[in-house]
């Protein structure tokens, strides 16, 4: 493997104690950014930036305790409502996140969304069998 196919990844691995204080600065500058008007369009990019980490977070933790059949503890629930519980997006993509998580959670897709359900149900069993071989080594 040459050196720029080993360097060509789109994600990485980060310990869930960087992604907490990362959440927890940028929440207070978050507050001190707001009562800033000129810096206002700053903390909104911010915002938008930290939820979406911490969506990837929601999914990563949901998809260890959560899926079909099971009951999403209050304790994982509440933390994680925001992404459970906010308007739809426009964007399939973004959209097709947020019915995963509510599926994992135990939401019933309906409608049109039922369609996605046969692809949730093999990403999550995929993504159960790569924790059960990580957790055996």
């Amino acid at each position: 493997m040459n050196l720029s196919d080993a360097l060509n990844f789109t994600t990485v691995s980060t310990p869930v104690d960087i992604i907490r204080e990362l959440v927890r600065v940028s929440d207070a500058m978050l507050i001190e950014l707001t009562d800033l008007g000129a810096a206002a369009p700053s903390a909104a990019d911010l915002r938008r930036v930290i939820q979406k980490l911490t969506a990837v977070y929601a999914t990563e933790v949901l998809e260890r305790v959560g899926g079909p059949g099971v009951s999403i503890p209050p304790a994982i629930e509440v933390p994680f409502r925001p992404h459970l519980t906010s308007p739809l997006s426009d964007d399939q993509e973004i959209r097709r996140e947020q019915l995963y998580r509510r599926w994992l959670a135990g939401a019933r897709l309906t409608g049109q969304d039922q369609h996605y359900i046969p692809d949730f149900e093999a990403r999550w069993r995929a993504k159960r069998r790569d924790i059960m071989l990580r957790s055996t080594f």
